[in-house]
């Protein structure tokens, strides 16, 4: 059966007059190869500034892409363009899980940085992102000079975000090359093998987010969720590194009730 090309253009995109704005597919070049991103922006005149929206680590990514799609209509509906994509080894991406590292991530944020640019022609952007899309929005942020971080409860310290994953039986979910759980886990949708590489998690492991970021002086939200209203000692650290660094900084708790 042919694949009727004009019916999936006309799905490229869509508006939703009731929320202010509208979305559109992309298929732009991002960590050096092709992948999918959406961009949501206000039916309204947009701000002059966009944001671009930064996933997580692994099954995070997944567990986490309801909060992204949600956070990037939000911006939109407050009149900022917004991206979000696929880094390379995730969904739609064309290259495979062995691309997936520290430095991947970062590298496919600043891409998405400039793809923002190029389809918006805006001047001034910010990232943000939840758990380690945090962390990796922080550090664009800080290689790019950007104008804006805001990150929800951030991975500071690599090894304690890493044992997190572990006590939430995600490493169960997300196998290991060389050890550290089965081999392989099956494709939710097309049955394939994905095997995360062992180095993959070894970087994020030795991760350490006060020691990457050096320069960044603009403006930082910091959003600690948490059964209680006391400030964690990693996130406070990181509210004074940054506040050393010249920006000005944010910090709120968001106290869990549930």
């Amino acid at each position: 059966m042919p694949i009727d090309l004009a019916a999936l253009a006309e799905h490229r995109s869509f508006e939703d007059r009731r929320a202010g704005i509208r979305e559109r597919f992309l298929a732009p070049s991002i960590g050096g190869a092709a992948t999918t991103a959406i961009l949501s922006e206000p039916l309204a005149e947009p701000a002059p500034m966009g944001w671009v929206v930064c996933h997580s680590f692994w099954i995070e990514q997944i567990n986490l892409g309801w909060f992204d799609a949600q956070l990037a209509r939000g911006l939109a509906a407050a009149g900022f363009p917004v991206l979000r994509y696929h880094g390379q080894g995730y969904g739609d991406s064309d290259r495979g899980v062995e691309e997936i590292g520290v430095g991947s991530h970062l590298g496919d944020a600043i891409d998405a940085d400039r793809v923002l640019r190029q389809e918006t022609g805006i001047a001034v952007v910010g990232f943000a992102g939840a758990r380690f899309g945090g962390t990796v929005a922080a550090m664009a942020a800080d290689r790019s000079m950007a104008a804006a971080v805001a990150m929800l409860q951030p991975a500071v310290r690599g090894r304690a975000y890493v044992r997190s994953l572990e006590r939430n039986l995600y490493l169960e979910q997300m196998p290991t090359k060389g050890g550290g759980g089965p081999d392989a886990a099956e494709g939710a949708d097309d049955g394939e093998t994905f095997v995360l590489q062992r180095e993959s998690v070894k970087e994020v492991s030795a991760l350490g987010l006060l020691d990457e970021l050096r320069s960044f002086q603009g403006s930082s939200l910091v959003l600690q969720v948490s059964r209680t209203s006391e400030p964690q000692a990693d996130l406070k650290g990181l509210v004074d590194h940054l506040g050393s660094l010249g920006g000005r900084v944010c910090f709120e708790v968001v106290e869990d009730q549930e």
